[in-house]
């Protein structure tokens, strides 16, 4: 690469101070040039001290404070008026750069026709996976039923170094659907697999504790359990008849170190044919009655380049022409979809948007994001898949996801009113109701949008030079 192009990296902060140091620190150990590297910070009117932290400490960011909270799309938008590169880098406050993302970055958007390059976020915290053997026995033995599938031993809820941690905990396979009560347990099924997180911090060592239970009384058998980190043997003990048993597992750096997975939260967004997106990364299950959201292992699948449809905001390379044909964010979706519009405005005008493995970011996933408010967040994510349905997708696709919302809505109206009709108040009320206010609210808006949004689309029409048929072939 004989000429670097100059970068400006746009970082919008919302009472994100705890994060920034992370983050800047990093960015001053990026490999580029510094007469070729700005960082911008957009802060979006925080309440914490933000504004003033960033000018004590980090004197060569370009600071610009917002007068109210822009948003995601809102807060690029102000950040690119002031951004002088010929490319500019996206970036979250919650991450950490290795020292050659940004040139990693640039080399993979060196083709003419690639406009976007997306970065490999790994989750900020390396897991260890912890094996956990025991003998077994039928189900039919413990309750006298005709379920003859194995059971192994009982287990409390992981406890990591810290609460924070404690809830990061991935019961990865060979468990029962989880128990509830007084104490959450779970059983085995005689091979069980779980991921704790291992933080890395300057006291080196990492203390989890394990508590295991014996059979039931009246089963007098004993249980041999086996606890093993790769082929270390941390925990060989025997459970008695009823017996309760915590072990403390301290684990160093040292031990560790052979041990640590990184798991990938982000390697691009997919798209569906149904108009929702999901990080290419990861991975939703069901335990009991919830879905959950983890992560993927870093396979040979996420070490290979591709060509996608969607990058991820959270990391990735915009050149600067790109942005001057097609546009920057559309601060209507204000967050959630606003990436992945700009993605498909750029895809559909003709640019490549690339993944880029070797470009590497630590991602504390929706560290400055509280979804204490659920009826906004609802709100939005329902709003925004339908307006970036209307905007993007086929009609035949758009028609039935405005009848699928449409009945989302009458349900949810319906559920809340009859469950308060025979004076149910719980949890599933609370439910239904916030989904009935927010649905109601994304409607409320989106039928004051409805003109705009047809004139948007057609607008789109007019200017895509990739069809609806290729772009069908690229969604999931």
């Amino acid at each position: 690469m004989s000429t670097l192009p100059s970068v400006s990296v746009i970082i919008v902060n919302y009472n994100g101070q705890h994060l920034l140091p992370g983050c800047l620190d990093s960015l001053r150990k990026v490999r580029y040039p510094g007469s070729k590297l700005e960082v911008v910070v957009v802060d979006n009117d925080s309440h914490d001290d933000s504004v003033s932290f960033i000018r004590q400490h980090y004197p060569e960011v370009v600071l610009i404070p917002s007068e109210s909270n822009l948003g995601f799309a809102g807060g690029n938008n102000l950040g690119l008026e002031h951004a002088g590169g010929e490319c500019v880098a996206l970036l979250n406050s919650d991450t950490q750069v290795d020292p050659e993302w940004l040139r990693q970055l640039v080399a993979a958007s060196q083709p003419d026709q690639v406009g976007v390059v997306t970065s490999k976020l790994y989750y900020h915290l390396p897991y260890l996976e912890l094996v956990i053997s025991s003998q077994t026995i039928h189900k039919a033995d413990l309750d006298y039923s005709d379920d003859f599938r194995p059971i192994g031993v009982l287990m409390e809820p992981v406890n990591c170094p810290t609460a924070e941690l404690s809830e990061q905990v991935w019961y990865l396979s060979g468990f029962y659907a989880p128990r509830q009560g007084n104490l959450t347990t779970r059983w085995t099924n005689g091979q069980a697999r779980v991921l704790v997180p291992f933080e890395q911090t300057s006291r080196g060592k990492n203390v989890y504790q394990l508590t295991f239970h014996g059979y039931p009384l009246g089963h007098p058998l004993e249980n041999r359990v086996k606890v093993w980190l790769g082929d270390q043997l941390l925990i060989d003990d025997t459970l008695t008849s009823n017996e309760v048993k915590q072990y403390r597992l301290v684990i160093g750096k040292r031990q560790a170190k052979s041990h640590l997975q990184w798991l990938v939260q982000n390697a691009g967004n997919i798209a569906f044919k149904n108009g929702y997106g999901r990080d290419r990364g990861s991975v939703v299950y069901r335990e009991a009655e919830h879905a959950l959201e983890f992560y993927d292992f870093d396979t040979e699948y996420y070490q290979r380049p591709r060509s996608l449809v969607a990058m991820c905001g959270a990391s990735c390379l915009i050149k600067r022409r790109v942005i001057d044909e097609v546009g920057f964010f559309d601060e209507s979706y204000f967050m959630y979809y606003e990436d992945m519009d700009l993605s498909f405005r750029i895809w559909k005008q003709g640019w490549d948007i690339v993944y880029c493995p070797s470009s590497v970011v630590y991602h504390a996933h929706r560290a400055t994001t509280s979804q204490r408010n659920v009826k906004f967040f609802i709100e939005l994510v329902e709003r925004n898949h339908l307006q970036f349905t209307i905007n993007h997708y086929p009609l035949k696709i758009v028609m039935i996801q405005l009848v699928l919302f449409t009945t989302k809505l009458c349900y949810s109206w319906l559920a809340a009113r009859v469950m308060r009709a025979v004076g149910y108040f719980g949890r599933y009320f609370e439910l239904h109701s916030n989904k009935a206010e927010a649905r109601t609210a994304a409607a409320t808006f989106l039928l004051g949008r409805a003109p705009e949004l047809l004139r948007q689309r057609q607008r789109l029409l007019a200017n895509q030079t990739r069809g609806f048929e290729e772009m069908v072939g690229m969604l999931y």
